[in-house]
């Protein structure tokens, strides 16, 4: 058993160990003089993931969480096709039966003021590892329907699929997504028997309060019954929606992206949206959210946050910088961050993927994550599977690319962060 993930039975069983018992493999120590709980945290037989405090009554000593940063592999795409380019990305990537899947926004960049040809593209793999475009012939592109592109338009630019697993879902509904939409304003619910071919669930908006322009997510929560959304808006430093004035990051008190939530019993009726919390962490801008259930601790909301810097650059002159949205670069990199309740989060400080020695990677929106965490094969046949994310890798037009880049990377299953002896 690994040594950041714990076995709830043995949680329950170090419960009735005597005072001065320790848990030695996370240096956590029960004093002989300290208060037993009045009342235990009940975790049944569910495995937990060492990422927060919530299991732990007291430590003596010297103890600190450390967080565990992925180790670099390999680019696993490259966003080279006719259909594709440089302003290609928001992909989305989910196990589906024996295979993967990755949808993504595909599309060059025209220049600003101009509207780029946006398409919803599907790729496959085997492994979560090596991806190819199944020749789908459903949407003409430049005279052509020898492509993988599944829709085409407004919808392509923020459509964000996932694999029903509510057993209550309808046959013609496995595949559920959120999509923005302008007219009327909002985010629209999508329905789909194959992840293929989409129809609309309604022809009015499912969510009206956010700013929309990012990767909108939603699951089915079996622990909580419902499904969940986590979407962008903007947010001032006392909870305001749209306030004006520099963004934080220009202005310290200025307004920043940031992350609402909302739930629904059926996809297309969702409570009113609500801010996430981050206790104790401060505040920062969040361009992305990438919320999901950790896949064996399904209890456990584990989120990658895209931390975005404004007026942070490395250099001058940059393409972005004549977008009027963007008068700086902008470093952009992926934090880590994990909810019990899928409201307040315990939101990392420190980066859980840094843009690293290569220039492209500290230019937004590069190094920020794409909304996937997948189990893969390790390195070799006699180690045992890995988790794998993915990050945008450069290639942007923000940069002058051509064609935008995703690259995995790799960690051992359950290995985000652990308990230690701290330092001093």
């Amino acid at each position: 058993m690994r040594n950041n993930e714990l076995k709830s039975s043995v949680l329950s069983k170090l419960r009735a160990l005597p005072p001065l018992a320790f848990l030695v493999p996370f240096g956590l120590f029960w004093g002989g003089c300290a208060p037993q709980p009045e009342t235990p945290i009940d975790i049944g037989s569910r495995r937990q993931l060492l990422v927060d405090d919530a299991l732990i009554e007291r430590t003596s000593g010297r103890f600190e969480l450390r967080l565990h940063s992925p180790v670099e592999r390999e680019v696993v795409f490259t966003h080279d096709r006719p259909w594709e380019g440089g302003y290609s990305g928001y992909n989305t990537l989910f196990r589906d039966g024996d295979r993967y899947r990755m949808v993504y926004r595909a599309a060059s960049w025209p220049g600003i003021g101009k509207q780029p040809t946006l398409s919803v593209c599907l790729a496959e793999s085997p492994d979560g590892i090596h991806w190819v475009r199944p020749e789908l012939g459903l949407v003409e592109f430049q005279g052509s329907k020898k492509n993988n592109i599944i829709l085409s338009g407004e919808v392509a630019n923020t459509f964000v699929p996932f694999k029903d697993t509510n057993p209550a879902a309808k046959p013609d509904e496995r595949y559920k997504a959120l999509a923005a939409l302008s007219d009327p304003r909002g985010l629209y619910a999508f329905a789909s028997p194959d992840g293929v071919r989409w129809r609309k669930m309604s022809e009015a908006p499912v969510i009206t309060r956010g700013k929309f322009d990012s990767q909108n997510v939603a699951f089915w929560d079996g622990e909580r019954q419902s499904y969940r959304a986590y979407y962008r808006e903007i947010r001032g430093p006392n909870d305001e929606v749209r306030p004006k004035g520099p963004q934080l990051g220009l202005d310290p008190k200025g307004p920043s992206r940031d992350v609402m939530t909302c739930t629904s019993p059926d996809f297309l009726n969702w409570s009113e949206s609500r801010w996430l919390q981050y206790p104790g962490a401060p505040r920062e801008q969040l361009y992305l959210n990438q919320v999901r259930p950790y896949y064996r601790a399904p209890h456990l909301l584990v989120g990658f946050p895209g931390r975005f810097m404004a007026g942070r650059e490395i250099e001058k002159g940059l393409p972005i910088t004549e977008h009027p949205s963007y008068r700086y670069g902008s470093i952009s990199e992926t934090l880590f961050m994990s909810s019990r309740d899928g409201l307040s989060f315990k939101r990392w400080g420190e980066a859980f993927i840094r843009p690293g020695p290569r220039r492209e990677r500290w230019i937004y929106p590069a190094s920020f994550p794409a909304y996937g965490l997948l189990v893969t094969p390790a390195d070799t046949a006699d180690r045992p599977n890995q988790l794998s994310i993915y990050v945008n890798d450069g290639g942007y037009w923000t940069a002058s690319g051509k064609a935008s880049r995703l690259r995995r990377y790799a960690t051992p299953c359950g290995s985000m962060a652990s308990s230690r002896p701290g330092q001093g």
